[in-house]
């Protein structure tokens, strides 16, 4: 049934313009109903940017330093 559903591009386009609006109106509205404790958290976006760069951060940690210690040798199983 769900293959049925997201196969219609007219129940796609409705999926995309409700996902567009909602973060378009959370990334305008949200600034406004938080409340600051701290004077960082004055900056617009601050919590987008802030999980995107940890995002990379997270990403760039595992990728040269984690994975280096867990990987194994392409013939380790063999």
């Amino acid at each position: 049934m769900s293959n049925k559903l997201f196969k219609s591009k007219q129940t796609i386009k409705v999926i995309w313009f409700f996902l567009i609006f909602f973060c378009v109106l959370s990334f305008f509205l949200l600034p406004k109903l938080d409340e600051i404790h701290f004077a960082v958290e004055s900056i617009f976006c601050f919590y987008g940017l802030f999980g995107f760069f940890a995002f990379i951060f997270i990403v760039l940690v595992a990728k040269h330093l984690i994975r280096p210690i867990v990987e194994r040798k392409e013939d380790y199983y063999d």
